[in-house]
């Protein structure tokens, strides 16, 4: 193998026909049409000492089993390791459902399992000496929703790396990050599209034909676009009108971006990457608010984890988030004796119309879709009394002088800081939604606020509040042994 190599292909995912979106609960319809294609888009990177291999999918999050059959396909066909394969979605908003809800999903997913594993393969066939342009921008548009940008807790950066031919200089591939949500087109928008990151893949391969753009979303769980309204994640108001002007222009800003950052970058000609994954086991969040909702107040030494609770706890605790939801909701199902009294599916939707409709306050509206959220988890999760465990990815990998630490999910802003102190590095950052999905990635520190328990990032998360502390643990020792 030459000292450097990179190979890139990519291919269509757009539905042929309706299917369900996935990222909204106010949608509970089919979609009405295609706004812009989405794809699945691969490139190859390999060296003498190491190899990558990046795949991008524009989806709202990479389910597990997804994922685990497109590695395996790949390693089968292939010479390449598990561990060398990173499969990251952009979480737009705007795409497909991912769940196998009916048996035309369940056809889409297996077609675009099919499709992802012969774009990979495509992609290290295709491979050629190659060397490396990288560079960091920035992203002015994004604000923390979670302190409503007060302070506008954000990271800003963009990587940037660009790969090209040795000879020619022809363009390959174009990998560039930014996080913030792909939510600029809202819930009202029923039409198919990879948001402001498809426009932002559209232009730069526009400005460098030949080339696969691929977009990673990084530390973005709290992140939007600033032309959204000032509403946190509970608030349906906040997320309601799309604004396709908006998506196009913020896309063909981080394109902008992307191509001043190559014009001033410098060539590295051997980048030598280096990507390795280790699996390790961390508890089940029983829900953020559980032990001070218990409690009836905030308690430093409150146990967020449902250890602990009995079943009958948490019966009575879903109970009184039940009793909050009728004081709001005009139609309840009757649903049997035991079962859910609401229709979960359209849970979320039907509280929302009764915020817009009602025009509820900003206490009422925060205390019926708090409780909705929480009465969510807390059903889905009764059938389970014992704290279980869950095998969590956790994959590091090297660009050059870049250290990126892909997570399972959503990382909020202090992750990927904790992640630069951790490097001691500017260049050190966080790919999320990669490999897996587990909800909500909080930072520890943010169970250390006061009112942690009713935000719904905190409420949201599927692992215990110490769980992304471990995964950027075993980041850092997967770079301390590796020599990352």
């Amino acid at each position: 193998m030459a000292r450097f190599v990179a190979g890139s292909a990519r291919r269509d995912i757009t539905p042929s026909a309706p299917l369900y979106m996935g990222g909204f609960g106010q949608r509970t319809a089919e979609n009405s049409g295609v706004r812009d294609p989405v794809a699945v888009k691969a490139v190859y990177l390999g060296s003498a000492h190491d190899e990558l291999l990046l795949i991008t999918l524009d989806l709202i999050h990479v389910p597990t089993s997804l994922g685990q059959a497109i590695r395996h396909a790949i390693t089968r066909r292939s010479q390449l390791s598990r561990d060398r394969i990173c499969i990251a979605a952009s979480h737009t908003h705007s795409g497909p459902d991912v769940r196998p809800r009916d048996d035309r999903h369940r056809r889409y997913l297996a077609d675009l399992s099919a499709v992802a594993v012969s774009v990979a393969l495509e992609a290290v066939a295709t491979a050629r000496p190659a060397g490396m342009i990288s560079g960091v921008g920035s992203a002015e548009f994004v604000r923390n929703r979670r302190t409503r940008g007060n302070p506008n807790v954000v990271d800003q950066r963009v990587p940037v790396f660009m790969f090209v031919e040795r000879d020619s200089s022809a363009p390959i591939a174009i990998v560039f990050g930014c996080g913030c949500h792909p939510v600029t087109l809202g819930w009202e928008n029923m039409e198919i599209s990879a948001d402001y990151p498809g426009c932002a893949q559209a232009a730069i391969e526009r400005a460098f034909p030949g080339a696969v753009a691929l977009f990673l979303n990084l530390a973005s769980g709290d992140v939007i676009p600033q032309a959204r309204p000032n509403a946190d994640a509970l608030d349906p108001r906040g997320y309601a009108c799309a604004l396709y002007d908006q998506a196009t222009s913020f896309g063909e800003q981080i394109a902008a971006e992307a191509v001043r950052v190559i014009a001033q970058a410098g060539w590295v000609s051997d980048p030598q990457p280096v990507s390795v994954t280790r699996e390790c086991c961390v508890a089940d969040a029983y829900l953020g608010a559980g032990a001070a909702l218990r409690a009836g107040a905030h308690s430093g030494s409150a146990n967020p984890n449902r250890a602990g609770w009995s079943a009958e706890e948490l019966k009575e605790q879903l109970e009184r988030e039940a009793n909050t939801i009728r004081d709001f909701l005009d139609v309840l199902s009757t649903g049997a004796p035991g079962k859910v009294p609401f229709e979960s599916a359209t849970l979320w939707a039907d509280a929302s119309d009764v915020v817009i409709r009602r025009e509820l306050s900003e206490a009422e509206m925060r205390r019926l879709m708090a409780a909705v959220c929480r009465y969510r988890l807390m059903s889905s999760r009764l059938a389970s009394a014992a704290v279980r465990e869950h095998v969590v990815p956790v994959q590091v990998m090297r660009l050059g002088d870049y250290r990126l630490a892909a997570l399972p999910g959503e990382p909020l802003v202090e992750v990927a800081r904790d992640w630069q102190r951790r490097c001691a590095s500017e260049k050190a950052f966080v790919i999320g939604y990669a490999n897996a999905h587990f909800q909500y990635l909080p930072h520890r520190s943010h169970f250390e606020e006061a009112n942690w328990w009713e935000k719904y990032e905190t409420m949201a998360n599927d692992l215990a509040p110490d769980a992304t502390e471990i995964l950027l643990e075993t980041a850092e020792q997967l770079c301390l042994v590796t020599g990352l």
